[in-house]
């Protein structure tokens, strides 16, 4: 079985080369290191711009394979970086991981 870190950086690879300026953040229990064989991944990914819906469906599509690989799903929570600054529907959650999150910028 392959480690967290590796598998994370396979999601970073994995979007950031459909969308090379995205921001991956790891929050959850695979940060918290309290993830059990269950866990699934949380994965923030915040765009400079708002994402359509084919948009995220290709995010799915490349870390499907991964998230086959891993034996885990792999939960995406994708929007830019406006919404996620300034939208109160992300308030909670935003709250929530804070500064509790491993995140990849480029």
């Amino acid at each position: 079985m392959q480690s967290d870190s590796k598998i994370f950086f396979q999601i970073i690879r994995a979007v950031q080369q459909l969308i090379p300026d995205a921001e991956v953040h790891l929050f959850g229990s695979r940060l918290n290191h309290t993830a059990t064989d269950e866990s699934d991944w949380d994965i923030l990914i915040l765009l400079n711009e708002k994402p359509s819906k084919q948009l995220k469906q290709k995010i799915h599509d490349a870390v499907f394979p991964i998230s086959i690989a891993a034996n885990a799903f792999i939960n995406t929570l994708i929007a830019s970086k406006n919404d996620w600054n300034n939208n109160p529907s992300y308030y909670s959650i935003h709250q929530s991981i804070r500064n509790n999150d491993l995140s990849v910028a480029k």
